[in-house]
């Protein structure tokens, strides 16, 4: 029984990242650095917080403004 627990244990961490990454799901951005593009900022989010409820204080933090 220990050693079941324990084999589990370590396929869990061997195996575990790997399924947190399924190809095709996030597109590739390729990036040429010859021919430098200019963007503009259409909108600012903050997703994902656990303690930081005020998240315009996070997005001051980061200098990022909409229209830059």
């Amino acid at each position: 029984m220990k050693y079941k627990l324990l084999l589990l244990a370590f396929s869990l961490t061997l195996f575990g990242p790997l399924a947190g990454q399924e190809p095709g799901k996030v597109p590739l951005k390729v990036f040429n650095y010859s021919l430098p593009q200019t963007y503009e900022i259409g909108g600012v989010t903050i997703s994902g917080l656990k303690y930081l409820h005020q998240t315009n204080v996070l997005i001051q933090m980061t200098g990022l403004a909409v229209g830059d």
